[in-house]
């Protein structure tokens, strides 16, 4: 089964994929995350057609006023999302 998941994987013309919150709650979520990522970015899947691309979220990022500002750190502020 893996074996065939890669081969398909390695023959398609372009690959994404979803990873779920739980894999991020898990013991080895670092390297799930990891391999999660050479799936897409390996077979050269990244910001092609029908491919893997950034979630929205991020999409301020690349705004040309850039993103907002914490008032008391300057730290920014990405897709609402503020660190403490």
């Amino acid at each position: 089964l893996l074996r065939t998941a890669a081969r398909r994987i390695g023959a398609a013309t372009s690959v994404a994929v979803f990873e779920d919150l739980g894999v991020q709650q898990s013991p080895n979520s670092t390297l799930c995350s990891y391999l999660n990522k050479m799936l897409w970015i390996l077979p050269g899947s990244f910001a092609k057609r029908g491919g893997q691309h950034l979630h929205s979220s991020f999409a301020p990022l690349f705004r040309p006023g850039g993103v907002g500002r914490t008032p008391v750190t300057g730290a920014p502020i990405i897709g609402g999302l503020m660190p403490s």
